[in-house]
């Protein structure tokens, strides 16, 4: 199938409005109360290479939320009680809250931190777009992938949720991956095709 370049750039001016109305719904929205925990919990990741908070959900989400904010020099207090009494499944579930609730409101810009959070999950969204384009493309033509991405980037759901730090978007982009390549591995059983079946796999039983 011939591959037209106008149609890649309808896609992609589909996705870069998407863009805005959800990283414009973004900066409005409050923090999620699940925000709160993996935002805390992100950050502790990075900083301190400790995964005792928020153990009942893989970190790779909560990394990439955490990636600008470490980056930035957020700042975390670990010598409180809330982190050194959070060494036990129960006492960290409960914990996390708290430590998330402080880093996100008492130790930095509420605002700020949100937001630099809320990036990666934002690009994500884009390129979980991006891929159902690709997708739908090869399956149905140039119209069933530009229709399958003018649905996707329209509907509310993706807009709303999409830019959010939760573990969903993370989860759908690389199941989405895994099988594709599984599908491409069936059929073409070589090296790459194993190796991106192996790594999209690892994606999705990281994120959820």
């Amino acid at each position: 199938m011939p591959v037209r370049p106008g149609v890649s750039i309808l896609a992609l001016l589909l996705l870069a409005l998407m863009f805005l109305l959800a990283g414009g719904a973004a900066l409005r929205e409050s923090v999620t109360i699940d925000e709160v925990a993996h935002i805390g919990a992100g950050v502790s990741y990075l900083q301190k290479l400790d995964l005792r908070y928020n153990e009942e959900h893989p970190p790779l989400a909560k990394v990439l939320a955490a990636l600008p904010l470490v980056a930035r020099g957020i700042h975390a207090d670990y010598s409180g009680t809330m982190w050194s009494a959070s060494r036990d499944f129960f006492p960290a579930y409960l914990g996390q809250w708290i430590f998330g609730e402080y880093v996100l409101t008492r130790w930095n810009n509420p605002q700020s931190t949100l937001a630099w959070a809320r990036l990666p999950m934002l690009l994500l969204t884009l390129g979980l777009g991006w891929v159902v384009f690709a997708c739908a493309r090869r399956l149905g033509g140039d119209w069933g992938g530009l229709l399958c991405v003018a649905v996707y980037s329209g509907t509310p759901v993706f807009l709303a949720f999409g830019p959010l730090v939760l573990t969903d978007i993370a989860i759908t982009f690389f199941s989405l991956l895994a099988l594709w390549a599984l599908a491409r591995m069936w059929d073409q059983p070589d090296r790459k095709n194993t190796l991106l079946m192996a790594l999209a796999l690892a994606g999705a039983i990281l994120s959820k």
